[in-house]
Formats: structure tokens, C-alpha cells, sequence
């Protein structure tokens, strides 16, 4: 209707991709994305430069950036490894909803080699907690239920995959270790890692197995900051 009226089309990306390519994100006149390296993706899944946007977010301007970010024990966020459950042009994706629970009981393992008796879950909102809760040791999972900016105000370290709570949590002062455990190069939900979550930009150090989750936990191994302003432009 819209190229019968002569009229342009915006795809507005609400957030960190996960998933670039040059058919689901190329059906509209303009795309609009909120930073320089969300374009820089795309450009490499081959869309046209012209036709992307960079848009910034109301929420972020001109954000100060704490080059130190706090990494400790004590309240420790989970983010639950949800699943797309959507398909893309590209490709045919079948997951299996048992990983969202090896996820956490994987985090679980290797959190209790460092004394954690208890961490906040906070599942995606299109999740059911008391799914989750059919599987997983309430006295160790605890609900989170806050709004997000409340819920990383009080966390002292956020574990989780690829989010967009990754930037959030940053702008929040908060370290993210970025845990997207692999298998054949895919991750739990099937899609192969995106940047900045697949190990290449050494500013986002990404864990691959409980092995390596183990190490960054242990030596405090923490994300560059810096990251955000290339993620989302510091303008409106």
C-alpha cells in the first residue's frame, strides 16, 4: 500500500540484533537502528549504507559511561536464556526448550564454586517463572521482579546472553559477563552468536563453556564500557 501511495517505510530495531541479515531487515525503504556498529552489522550482512539509520535512544543521551564497573558476589542477576521461537527468512531454527534449563543449572554449577548460595532469576516477559520453577531450586533462583532499571540499580554482577539488558546493565555501572555456551559454533537456541557476543571485539569478552565461565568469574574479567557509545549514539 505504501509504495502504491509513493510513501516511504521505516523498520524501527528496538534494540541489540539478534540475528543480522539482508532479508528480514530489508523490506523497508529505510532501516533504523540506535548505533554506528548496529549498522556496521548490517552493512556486512549486505544492506545497503544508504538505506540505514542511525537513530541514538531518548532514554541515553549523552550517557556517562563508568569506565568502573562493579563486579562482586553478593546479588548477583541471572537473565534467563530465552528462545526466539520466531523463524527467519534465512533459515529454519528448531530449539529445545530443555537448554533454557541446562543454561541455569550450568550457571548454577560453577557459581557455587565461589560460595553463591542464592541469585536473582529474571526471565524474559514473554517467559512463565512458573515453568522455570518446575525444574530449578527456588531457595536458589530467586524471582526478580522489578523493573529493570530497579533490578540492576541493586546488582552487583549481571550473567546472561545475548541481551540488550547488556547495554543497559553497562550504562547501569554493572559488569555483564556475556555466558553463551556453544555446541558445533551454534549457541543453546540454535542461532549462531552475533556481534559483540561472538568473540570479536576484545572489549566484550564472551564465556563459550563452564570452563570459561569458571575463569572469568575468577579473575573478575570485565567488558570495556566504551562499547555503549558504539552501540548507541550519544544524540536523539
Amino acid at each position: 500500500v505504501f509504495k502504491e501511495l509513493d510513501l516511504p517505510t521505516f523498520n524501527f530495531i528496538h534494540g541489540l540484533p539478534g540475528i543480522y541479515n539482508n532479508i528480514d531487515y530489508n523490506r523497508t525503504d529505510y532501516l533504523v537502528v540506535w548505533g554506528e556498529s548496529i549498522k556496521n552489522n548490517f552493512i556486512n550482512a549486505g544492506i545497503d549504507s544508504n538505506k540505514i539509520i542511525t537513530c541514538g535512544h531518548p532514554y541515553y543521551k549523552k550517557i556517562y559511561i563508568n569506565k568502573k564497573l562493579k563486579f562482586d558476589f553478593d546479588n548477583i542477576l541471572i537473565l534467563t536464556k530465552s528462545l526466539n521461537e520466531s523463524q527467519f527468512s534465512e533459515s529454519l531454527i528448531l530449539s529445545d526448550r530443555s537448554n533454557l534449563i541446562y543454561y541455569l543449572l550450568s550457571i548454577k554449577k560453577v557459581l557455587q564454586n565461589f560460595g553463591v548460595e542464592k541469585v536473582r532469576l529474571r526471565p524474559h516477559p514473554s517467559e512463565n517463572i512458573e515453568w522455570y520453577y518446575e525444574y530449578l531450586d527456588q531457595s536458589f533462583f530467586i524471582i526478580d521482579s522489578n523493573n529493570l532499571k530497579a533490578s540492576l540499580t541493586e546488582s552487583s554482577l549481571v550473567i546472561g546472553g545475548t541481551s540488550t539488558v547488556f547495554l543497559e546493565s553497562l550504562i547501569n555501572g554493572i559488569n555483564y559477563v556475556v555466558y553463551e555456551p556453544l555446541f558445533e559454533n551454534t549457541m543453546l537456541d540454535g542461532f549462531k552468536p552475533v556481534p559483540p557476543f561472538d568473540n570479536s571485539d576484545p572489549k566484550v569478552p564472551v564465556a563459550n563453556s563452564e570452563e570459561e565461565l569458571y575463569k572469568f568469574l575468577q579473575k573478575k574479567v570485565s567488558v570495556d564500557s566504551s562499547i555503549v557509545n558504539e552501540y548507541i549514539n550519544n544524540s536523539f
